[in-house]
């Protein structure tokens, strides 16, 4: 059952990258596909803490993702929904025939 929040088969944009990286930048060809409109949600998602990775590129909370998602709601002329998660949250805010787009860190496609 699909609610009004959660339509059936939306296109999905689903985005992490570490803090130093320029996010602005990595987000300018999303922004302009989302212009048409073509996602109907987009999740900025913390994975969980990577070992092999220096201790300054992870953020420890959610600060950055929810910067990027005001970054942006501010910029998308379509005013696609965003927010920020963490991964194992993820699918609480997706649906099984969701068409996702994963992109941005390795870290977080594994």
């Amino acid at each position: 059952k699909h609610t009004a929040s959660m339509p059936p088969r939306c296109r999905v944009l689903v985005f992490h990258c570490t803090h130093d990286r320029p996010y602005a930048q990595l987000l300018r060809p999303f922004l302009e596909l989302a212009d048409g409109p073509f996602f109907e949600r987009v999740l900025f998602v913390k994975p969980p803490l990577i070992t092999d990775a220096p201790e300054d590129r992870i953020n420890p909370d959610l600060s950055l993702h929810w910067e990027m998602a005001a970054f942006w709601n501010g910029h998308s002329s379509s005013r696609t929904p965003a927010m920020a998660t963490s991964l194992p949250h993820l699918h609480q805010h997706l649906k099984e025939d969701d068409h996702i787009l994963v992109a941005g860190s390795l870290y977080l496609v594994g």
